[in-house]
């Protein structure tokens, strides 16, 4: 199963007396022009709490991004009055009627963290966080089986066994590069890669907790050392799904109650291991991966003739040590051959992240086999009881 964390839903238009209620809770902001004194456009923002006040936005907007087809006149008019026209796709801000946007992390709201046992599934935790967001509001908000969703973020987390291990295994992945996206780089506690559809974020758990949950739950019963004990060990990584990408999965503007089938969470987990297999270029993920030299070399042998292995090996030893980036330069006059290598190291199972080639074996500290794949041995499964026993009647009425 996943483990989902920030959703973003968008509700039905709403009728006029939830949308009087809601603004009184709110914080009205927009753009308006001073001339005439016309409001161009116009929402209202309120700030819902959760499990140790961790915040639910809620936003309650009167515009939304449509595309309309505009003519675009190509040639004419002729002597005989004819008009040369086609039509372009642009989207455009127009006004509508009310509707509410909530947006939060549902892990944080249901456990007060997001270290561990989180939600394994995606509508009951929609359906509760619409429920937490009506009851705050006092109002009685429209179904959440007919919310639209806009955004999912689900995570895996890998505990690898000591807070070394895992600033080990970040700073090296310093050196990965995903083509036609951007990467941002934290210090070694970060790796960020942006694309227009989906994200993908890998992090060392322990330094954002200390950070951005620890001096919130200090105010609370939460068992902060313990807390951050656990968080030092873990290695996290998100895929964030975007409203693009969800229509293109699920059919324009999915609603949560479209969402309940098996085959849902299918989709979401191939889309996991693709992302994070071209983030790594670690290939098939069925196979066992190998990054240290001795079994790199041992792969490579057996797959290929003694020529083409050496060949593969010398460039395996320079990704390994210097990084993409510099091995693809070095490549410059010979692109085609980079490119020829990289793919066999990605389908031999052969990764550069974390190897031993800079690092003498004896005092390596990520631990060998390891790869954030489902399979891994090192995934943290389970759900939080707590979380569980929110969720239950949200089950039951799926």
């Amino acid at each position: 199963m996943i483990v989902l964390d920030t959703v973003k839903v968008s509700s039905p238009y709403l009728d006029d007396a939830v949308v009087r209620a809601v603004k009184l809770q709110c914080e009205q902001k927009g753009k308006r022009n001073n001339v005439t004194g016309e409001w161009l456009w116009t929402f209202a923002e309120v700030g819902l709490f959760g499990s140790w006040d961790h915040r639910i936005v809620a936003q309650l907007l009167d515009f939304e991004y449509r595309v309309q087809q505009e003519p675009i006149v190509l040639h004419g008019p002729t002597k005989d009055g004819r008009v040369l026209m086609k039509y372009v796709s642009r989207t455009k801000k127009v006004s509508c009627r009310p509707y509410l946007v909530i947006e939060g992390s549902v892990h944080k709201l249901l456990l007060g963290h997001n270290v561990f046992g989180g939600p394994e599934d995606i509508v009951a935790p929609i359906r509760w966080l619409i429920g937490q967001a009506a009851l705050q509001l006092g109002v009685e908000l429209p179904c959440a089986d007919v919310w639209r969703v806009r955004r999912l973020d689900w995570a895996e987390v890998y505990d690898l066994g000591s807070f070394e291990a895992v600033d080990e295994f970040v700073g090296l992945l310093r050196n990965a590069e995903f083509p036609r996206r951007k990467v941002g780089r934290y210090g070694q506690e970060s790796l960020n890669i942006t694309g227009d559809m989906t994200g993908v974020k890998i992090y060392h758990k322990g330094p954002e907790f200390e950070k951005h949950d620890r001096p919130r739950l200090k105010r609370s019963s939460a068992p902060v050392v313990e807390l951050q004990h656990r968080a030092n060990m873990l290695l996290r990584c998100e895929v964030e799904l975007r409203a693009r990408a969800l229509d293109e999965l699920f059919g324009p503007e999915p609603v949560v109650g479209t969402l309940c089938l098996p085959e849902t969470l299918q989709r979401l987990i191939e889309l996991y291991d693709h992302n994070m297999g071209k983030v790594l270029r670690e290939g098939d993920i069925s196979m066992e991966i190998v990054r240290t030299a001795v079994g790199v070399r041992r792969r490579l042998y057996e797959r290929y003739t003694p020529v083409q292995a050496y060949a593969l090996y010398g460039t395996w030893l320079g990704l390994s040590a210097l990084g993409e980036a510099h091995i693809k330069e070095a490549f410059a006059a010979r692109r085609r051959t980079f490119y020829d290598h990289r793919k066999k190291l990605v389908e031999s199972g052969c990764s550069w992240h974390g190897g031993d080639v800079k690092l003498d074996q004896s005092v390596r500290l990520v631990p060998e086999g390891f790869s954030p794949r489902r399979s891994d041995p090192r995934r943290l499964v389970g759900e939080a009881p707590e979380v569980s026993a929110q969720l239950v009647a949200y089950r039951q009425a799926g």
